[in-house]
């Protein structure tokens, strides 16, 4: 056959050659019209392509049991890729080709990037364009009239189509787009069944599954915290890929044995408190006042700040903390928070729990509760409950900001991906997290309750100014003169109202540098009742 090839590219060019040369520019299938001689040798030229390529095959097939991998390979097979024609799909492969924009002659070269679900083709000008093999189809093709048979045209199937079970709807199915590719190098036979093996391979995993297994297994869930169950759930959020250690040590470890810095202490003192004290975890049992609950560590939290009341008051505020942890599965922390400096505040106090649970395998669900637990009764119970839930929110959520914010640099890369998966396959619930109905009615009602509470105020403050101004001057003194205390505890009350009075008075007649002294004296007067009050109790 080489002879006969050999003899005929020596005869001269017939009219009809020449006349097809000068007109090389026009369609394919008009190329080289009225030359029968060079017809039969391209068909001969490619007759002759094929067969050795087919010699080829059997001989690599023959020769070894396995395929041998290209040097741009993945060097591990998987067997399930295998096809009837001995090539092996590899979990990724890649290869140099030319793609063929349309209305362009010159095509743009770059790589072709074959995984497990996606065939992708970047190119050296930056073209871009990736699939899921559900989308594609595949069909071989040749350039300049037949004589190169090197190209694979990729066709994407439109949506519909896609996902539809039935291979006729996908064959019928209209194109949405097709990509012509040539191969440099490479046989176009090897990659173009690559391609359509992956192609059959990932249809076939979609049918052959039965419905039962396509599902996956919920993710790993700790029960339900029954004492948060009691409270008002105002916060929740998802840590993607922060291990529960990792959690602990930045919200509530302070930097003890761990390398992360403290946390607690600088988000107070960002907020405005001062001469905030975060005393270290003293490990032991202890028994939550509450929720009577135990516990393997406490500590304590103290701060003031100065509160708009009716006048500038200062606060002082105690946070009792109580943690356990079961093993890498939950932390709970559950806080106290006491108060003094302002009218009602021995009246109540709140409880906080901060629930943090493992969700999945690498994620920490957070979920804060909250409570108002009054001491004794209070005729503004309503208004003090609304009022301290919306304050108590708004200071809760910007520490779990805090924390969230902590987090991130330590949340891994392969779990956030693994999770980001999962969360595609099984529509797990996003990680953004809103506070709860219950919170958002508590603020609509608070935003009600303060207008109200000012309107209810202001009518109060006039009263009195009437009373005493055309009222009290004409009661005789012995009505007006308050009874005598017939205890220590009724004669500290007293004080400590007066107290009260005192410092609404005096912090509106002194400068703002000196409020702060001012205050300090006042609590030292309030510390000496307490020793009082103590003597007295040890006393009797």
């Amino acid at each position: 056959m080489a002879s006969r090839l050999a003899d005929r590219l020596k005869q001269p060019n017939s009219k009809a050659d020449q006349d097809s040369k000068n007109n090389s520019g026009e369609d394919n299938e008009r190329h080289f019209p009225g030359s029968a001689a060079l017809q039969g040798m391209v068909t001969e030229i490619n007759a002759a392509l094929d067969k050795t390529t087919a010699t080829l095959a059997r001989a690599k097939s023959d020769s070894s049991s396995t395929a041998i991998a290209q040097p741009d390979e993945a060097a591990t097979p998987t067997s399930s890729m295998a096809n009837a024609t001995g090539v092996v799909f590899h979990q990724e492969y890649e290869c140099s080709v030319n793609y063929w924009r349309n209305g362009l002659k010159l095509p743009e070269g770059g790589k072709i990037h074959l995984d497990r679900s996606h065939f992708a083709f970047r190119g050296i000008t930056g073209t871009k364009v990736s699939f899921r093999w559900k989308q594609l189809k595949i069909e071989k093709a040749a350039r300049m009239g037949g004589l190169v048979n090197n190209a694979f045209r990729i066709i994407v199937l439109d949506a519909e189509k896609a996902t539809s079970e039935s291979q006729e709807d996908r064959d019928n199915g209209e194109h949405k787009e097709t990509y012509l590719f040539s191969t440099i190098l490479k046989d176009r036979t090897l990659v173009y069944n690559k391609i359509e093996q992956a192609i059959v391979e990932a249809n076939k995993s979609r049918t052959e599954l039965p419905p039962e297994n396509t599902k996956k297994a919920p993710p790993f869930q700790i029960p339900p915290d029954l004492t948060l169950q009691k409270m008002t759930v105002i916060g929740k959020k998802r840590l993607k890929g922060v291990s529960l250690q990792d959690y602990y040590e930045v919200a509530w470890s302070e930097g003890e044995n761990c390398d992360k810095p403290p946390m607690y202490a600088p988000f107070l003192t960002s907020c405005g408190k001062n001469n905030v004290k975060v005393n270290p975890w003293q490990e032991g049992q202890f028994a939550g006042d509450w929720c009577q609950e135990n516990y393997t560590h406490q500590r304590y939290v103290t701060f003031n700040f100065m509160k708009q009341t009716i006048g500038q008051t200062l606060v002082e505020v105690k946070h009792t903390q109580r943690c356990r942890r079961q093993a890498n599965d939950q932390c709970i922390v559950h806080m106290t928070l006491e108060m003094k400096g302002f009218p009602y505040a021995d009246c109540f106090v709140v409880e906080v729990r901060h629930v943090a649970s493992r969700f999945g395998e690498y994620d920490v669900n957070v979920e804060i509760g909250m409570y108002v637990r009054f001491l004794k009764s209070c005729m503004f119970e309503g208004k003090i409950r609304n009022n301290t839930a919306a304050e108590t929110t708004k200071a809760q959520m910007d520490l779990m900001d805090r924390i969230v914010e902590g987090c991130k640099q330590y949340a891994t890369g392969e779990r956030c991906e693994a999770e980001d998966n999962e969360e595609q396959d099984s529509d797990v619930i996003a990680k953004e997290a809103t506070p709860s109905h219950d919170a958002k009615v508590a603020q609509r009602s608070t935003e009600i309750s303060e207008t109200t509470g000012t309107a209810l105020h202001m009518f109060i403050v006039v009263l009195a100014a009437l009373f005493r101004k055309f009222v009290q001057p004409y009661i005789p003194s012995e009505f007006v003169k308050p009874p005598e205390p017939s205890s220590v505890n009724e004669a500290l009350q007293n004080v400590r109202q007066s107290i009260l009075v005192l410092k609404d008075i005096s912090l509106k007649s002194v400068s703002e540098e000196n409020k702060l002294q001012l205050c300090n004296e006042l609590k030292d007067i309030e510390q000496s009742l307490d020793n009082i009050q103590g003597m007295t109790k040890s006393g009797s």
